[in-house]
Formats: C-alpha cells, sequence, structure tokens
C-alpha cells in the first residue's frame, strides 16, 4: 500500500505531489515547490500596495502610473522571442542561475535607493520608469524557459494537488506578509519614524526591500540545488527556426482555445491596473494595516475551499469549476464600486471574503492551464506564446484603464443613488466582463477539455 492510501486525504493529496517517489522527482518538486514559495514573498514585498506606495511617495500621478503599466506589459513581448536563443540551449541552468542576480539587483537594491538620489522628483519618476522597463526585460526573456524547467519534475497527474497546495500556502504567505509588512508601513507613517532623515514611507519600504534582498538570496540558492533534465524535441521540429517555431502554436486548435480564457482574463483583470490600491490608500485614505488585517481575518476561508476546489476541479473538470469561480469572483469587482470613507469598513471585508471563497480555484486552474493541451516538445516557445498574449492582453487591458481613467477624470455618475468617481465605476465594467469571461467558458466547454 502506497503511504498515500494511509494518509487521510489532505495529507494523502500532499504526500501525492511532494513526496511519493515513484518517478524518482520527488526531492526536485519539493525544491521548486519551496523557490515558488520564496519567489512569491519577494514579490509581495516589492510590488502590489507597496510598489504603489512608492509611487505615491515620489509624486506619481494616476497618468503615470497608467503609462508605466503600460510600458512594461509591452515590453514582456520580449518574451515571444526568447525561444529563439533559449531552444539553442542544450543546458540552460546556468543561464537562469546567472541572470537572476541583476534581476534582483535591479528590481529590489537599485529600485529601492532611486528616492534617495539628489536628484529632482521628475527625474527620479523618469530613472523608475527605466529601471522597471529593463527588470521586465530581463525577467520577460527568461521567464517563459524557467517556468518550463521548473515544470520538468512535475508530471500531469501531480499538477492538480501540487499547484492547490502551492497555491494555499502563497495564500497564507501573502496574507501574513502583509500583515507584518502594513503594520510596520503604517507605524513609520504614524509615528513619523525616520533614518538618515529619509521619508517615513520610504524608509519602512526601503527596510521591507532588505527582506526581500535576504529571500533573493535564498532563492537564487535553491535554483542552484534544482536539476535540469534533457529538454524534448523532435526531428520534424528542429527543422522549424524562426518565425515558424515562434508561430508554431497556431497550428495547436486546441492549445489556443485553452489560452484564449487566459488571454481574456488577463485584458479584464489589467484594467483596474493600480487605479483601486491609488483609490484606497490615496483617496480614501485607508491604512496598509486595514487592508492586511481584513486578509488575515478571511485567510481561513482560502483554507477550507482550497481543498474543496481541488476535489472539485479533480471531479468534475477545470472547464466546469472555472466558470463557476469566475462568475462567484466577478462579485468583487461590483462591490468595489460600493467602497467609500462610510462604507469601507464592512464592503471591504466582505469583497476580501468573496475572493478567498472563489480566487483559491481561478488561481488553481491558471497555474497549470497553458500545460493542459501544450505538446511535450517544444514547450519554450508554446510557453513564450502563451506569455506573449497574456502580455498583449495586460497591454490592452492597462490602455484600457488608463484611457479610460484619464477620459473620465473628475466626471462622477450616479448609480442607484451612489454618486460614484471614475475609480469606483470603472469597476461595473470589469465586473460586467467577468461574467462574460464565465459565459464563454460555458458556451465553449466541448471545445476546452484536455482529451487529444
Amino acid at each position: 500500500m502506497k503511504l498515500s492510501e494511509k494518509l487521510s486525504p489532505l495529507f494523502a493529496d500532499i504526500s501525492d505531489a511532494l513526496i511519493e517517489n515513484e518517478d524518482g522527482m520527488a526531492r526536485d518538486r519539493r525544491i521548486s515547490f519551496f523557490l515558488r514559495y520564496v519567489s512569491g514573498f519577494i514579490s509581495i514585498l516589492v510590488t502590489g500596495n507597496y510598489f504603489t506606495g512608492l509611487l505615491l511617495a515620489l509624486g506619481a500621478d494616476d497618468m503615470f502610473i497608467g503609462y508605466m503599466s503600460m510600458a512594461t506589459s509591452f515590453c514582456s513581448c520580449i518574451q515571444f522571442i526568447s525561444p529563439l536563443f533559449i531552444e539553442k540551449m542544450a543546458k540552460r541552468k546556468k543561464f537562469f542561475v546567472i541572470t537572476q542576480i541583476p534581476y534582483h539587483f535591479i528590481n529590489i537594491v537599485l529600485i529601492g535607493i532611486i528616492p534617495l538620489l539628489p536628484i529632482d522628483g521628475g527625474t527620479k519618476l523618469g530613472f523608475f520608469m527605466a529601471a522597471n522597463i529593463i527588470v521586465t526585460l530581463i525577467g520577460g526573456f527568461r521567464s517563459s524557459g524557467i517556468s518550463i524547467w521548473l515544470m520538468q519534475c512535475l508530471p500531469d497527474s501531480k499538477q492538480s494537488h501540487y499547484f492547490a497546495y502551492l497555491s494555499l500556502g502563497n495564500t497564507l504567505i501573502s496574507t501574513v506578509t502583509s500583515f507584518c509588512a502594513s503594520g510596520l508601513l503604517d507605524t513609520f507613517e504614524a509615528k513619523e519614524i525616520s533614518l538618515f532623515g529619509i521619508d517615513p514611507t520610504i524608509t519602512a519600504i526601503l527596510i521591507l526591500r532588505v527582506f526581500a534582498l535576504a529571500a533573493a538570496v535564498a532563492e537564487i540558492t535553491l535554483y542552484s540545488k534544482l536539476p535540469e533534465y534533457p529538454y524534448k524535441t523532435d526531428e520534424m521540429s528542429k527543422a522549424k527556426k524562426g518565425l515558424k517555431l515562434l508561430l508554431l502554436p497556431l497550428s495547436n486548435k486546441k492549445f489556443m482555445m485553452t489560452i484564449s480564457i487566459a488571454f481574456i482574463f488577463n485584458y479584464t483583470s489589467a484594467i483596474i491596473c493600480n487605479f483601486y490600491n491609488v483609490y484606497m490608500l490615496d483617496v480614501i485614505n485607508v491604512s496598509y494595516t486595514f487592508m492586511s488585517v481584513c486578509s488575515i481575518v478571511v485567510a481561513p476561508i482560502a483554507v477550507l475551499m482550497m481543498p474543496l476546489w481541488s476535489k472539485y476541479v479533480h471531479t468534475k473538470g477545470w472547464h466546469k469549476a472555472l466558470p463557476v469561480s469566475i462568475f462567484l469572483f466577478s462579485f468583487a469587482y461590483l462591490l468595489n464600486a460600493y467602497v467609500t470613507v462610510n462604507s469601507v469598513n464592512i464592503v471591504y471585508p466582505i469583497i476580501q471574503a468573496i475572493c478567498q471563497f472563489a480566487y483559491p480555484c481561478v488561481s488553481l486552474v491558471f497555474s497549470y492551464l497553458p500545460y493542459i493541451n501544450m505538446p511535450e516538445t517544444n514547450r519554450t516557445a508554446y510557453n513564450s506564446f502563451y506569455a506573449l498574449l497574456g502580455t498583449i492582453a495586460t497591454f490592452l487591458g492597462s490602455s484600457t484603464g488608463t484611457f479610460f481613467m484619464g477620459a473620465t477624470k473628475g466626471k462622477t455618475i450616479n448609480f442607484f443613488g451612489l454618486n460614484m468617481m471614475n475609480y469606483q465605476y470603472i469597476n461595473l465594467l470589469q465586473f460586467v466582463l467577468m461574467l462574460g469571461i464565465a459565459l464563454y467558458i460555458v458556451l465553449n466547454k466541448k471545445n476546452l477539455t484536455n482529451k487529444k
């Protein structure tokens, strides 16, 4: 009897993903598993609310934030051409590990010290934009190849359980990390704590980046310990070079239909850009701590729901579970529109509860969506094509959001008795589009099964 058959269902699933070693790669899966945790921890400390907070501290306005999102999204298109170089590398690990060093140096250290430079605010923002573009180019060039490398030790039969508990762990790490980081930042701002005369907000953000830098060292160490296996190729695909290789996914209708879901979802999600963070932090002056406390309070919902969603996906199929979860998740956007100074204490926790209830399924399915109908050969090309569509979708979505916010600046609407700013009613657009995605999946479910 297998070890997984002797354990409770919860631990059996974890055992199946990380302990059972029939293929001889369980150790590698554990390394990749914890490596993804460390990467997520770094991302929390240098992106999201803390990235927006740094921009606001530098004096960035809505349009600058929108244009920077558009610029970095556009630069991510480098992922499309990266297979032309990466597919020629029989061994890629050394390249990925070495390039991780300048990536983290610029993303964590350089961007963090730009606010300290003895130059005017406009020049600082220019350097900030340039640094983010360089980080995007480095990360974009490598991301598809790294994704395929990390998937080498993860067979199809273990993906569902692996990503279910990866997503659950990331949720807990995100919640706890955000709570601690938010408390630190709010404390520095409230008590005006400053080191070496630096602005309290920037001081706190720099401290967070010190923790991120330490985690980056751990991440690079884990990368160096993860082995690399031979990449699968075929004789016919070897004749495909240049544009033929890059456009190879277009001939796979099942793959294209599957990733079209991600394209629409990424477009819709990108519309809101960082504008809602700006609304929460700068317009109605919600504290970082309040937002993180709300996340902590409702975090148990995600812990309870992830195993249930995982089982639902496993038994009913991802193409049935995903539209249900997206439908439920869409109501978070609807309620976003009703967050005001007077209602935030009630509405925002409900929004977070909805997210923790529905999003675990969305996160789970999207973790392995591109691999569902991806061939075993030329996977870097397929993954890069998927990433390109995601980049295009994000660029179009952030462009839509930026132009929408610019065109509606200062304009309010009355929606069922509530006067809404554009920061609020842009969420209504996203609510409708999310409902459309759920409907799209339902209408095309016959074309989305993973049967070849």
